[in-house]
């Protein structure tokens, strides 16, 4: 605040003549605004629209949405419904195999306890 109060004092020394102020005030009202907005606007051409980068855009969102489609539907097709259905019950083939060899001696025959 301090710092406030010495910048306002050190600009209340500063005097203005009045003949200064009151050619100020005619120079400001005898100006003209609009004149200067008209020289400093400078009229450019529009850039291009980019349709090739848009179009690029397009084919890449479809060819990702065909892509997407293609691996939910290779995902489906190959869906297994009995891995995660505990319930379910899983076919089991049994194969036996008929030999022609001799039928061998019980194990307790061959051992002899005496």
């Amino acid at each position: 605040m301090n710092l406030h109060k010495e910048i306002k004092n050190a600009y209340r020394s500063i005097q203005v003549s009045d003949a200064m102020t009151e050619r100020l005030k005619q120079e400001l009202y005898q100006k003209d605004f609009h004149e200067e907005d008209a020289e400093t606007f400078i009229v450019e051409e529009a850039p291009k629209i980019p349709i090739f980068k848009y179009f690029g855009f397009a084919v890449a969102c479809v060819a990702m949405g065909i892509g997407i489609g293609a691996s939910m539907f290779h995902m489906l097709s190959q869906r297994n419904d009995n891995i995660l259905n505990p319930s379910s019950t899983v076919p089991v083939e049994i194969t036996v195999t008929e030999t022609t060899e001799e039928p061998t001696e019980p194990i307790a025959s061959v051992i002899d306890p005496k």
